[in-house]
């Protein structure tokens, strides 16, 4: 891979246009080095929906309320012909690298995420995992047991078999976690064959994390002051709108991140 000084990471959700999809920005500042600087764009890739309002995160809970319908349809997430479709647009709006959503070893996203990576050779994409908390929130579970178990999975069922296509970072493969994974045991000290980062909202009340999904802490504010985290990354607002997950008491803030088109856009050019 090419040294890389510079990542930027997209993430924004797209429920009611194309798919349900949810990005987020980034940029890192990677010591390499050396003088070349590369822009990397990623997103983070959210492969759970079923096939049909109702099924999974149509409609299946009040946290998953779907008000505008897309385009596709409520379509599947595990289609081929779904998958096929959200990679060609995402090559076509020059993104370089998938963050796949995972939920564990069998699970429905672990089904779906090999499909992806069978198909994103063919459009020069790269991608990583990302592990969901897919024990539940007691940071506890998350030992060094779990991680010698997860990442004996992950190697054997993405990175060897795909090793031309997953994404690198610091020249190891790039495992990311969504807290509270890593808050009580961070595996980096003892698998030094990987690259691993923690990600997750409330960053600032979480010094364990890495890298934030999105910026909660532009929400009150009308400025951008978009902060850098570590690997000189900085997150950018998604459009994202909770409002009737809000009004159903599924939600604790009305969060309408999809309004705030003109915030959206400032942070980009920050």
């Amino acid at each position: 891979m090419h040294s890389r000084a510079f990542l930027v990471l997209l993430l924004f959700i797209i429920l009611s246009t194309l798919l349900a999809l949810v990005l987020s920005i980034f940029l890192l500042n990677i010591s390499t080095g050396g003088c070349r600087k590369e822009v990397v764009i990623a997103v983070y890739f959210y492969v759970w929906y079923g096939r049909g309002l109702g099924s999974r995160h149509w409609n299946d809970s009040c946290v998953n309320v779907v008000v505008d319908k897309p385009i596709w349809g409520y379509y599947s997430s595990i289609d081929y012909e779904i998958i096929e479709k959200q990679i060609k647009l995402i090559k076509e709006a020059n993104i370089d690298v998938l963050f796949i959503s995972w939920w564990g070893p069998g699970s429905y996203e672990d089904e779906v995420a090999k499909r992806v990576f069978e198909i994103i050779r063919k459009y020069s994409i790269r991608a990583s995992i990302m592990i969901e908390p897919y024990l539940g929130l007691d940071p506890s579970l998350y030992n060094e047991s779990f991680w010698i178990k997860i990442l004996k999975y992950i190697s054997r069922n993405y990175i060897q078999p795909h090793n031309d296509v997953y994404f690198k970072l610091e020249g190891k493969p790039l495992i990311l976690a969504f807290n509270p994974i890593g808050q009580l045991y961070n595996p980096e000290k003892d698998f030094n064959a990987y690259t691993f980062r923690i990600v997750g909202n409330g960053i600032d009340e979480g010094g364990y994390q890495d890298w934030d999904l999105w910026p909660d802490y532009l929400i009150n504010v009308s400025t951008v002051n978009l902060k850098i985290r570590r690997d000189g990354y900085v997150a950018v607002s998604p459009r994202f709108d909770s409002h009737y997950m809000y009004i159903l008491g599924c939600k604790k803030q009305d969060l309408r991140f999809s309004v705030l088109g003109e915030k959206y856009v400032d942070q980009w050019s920050t």
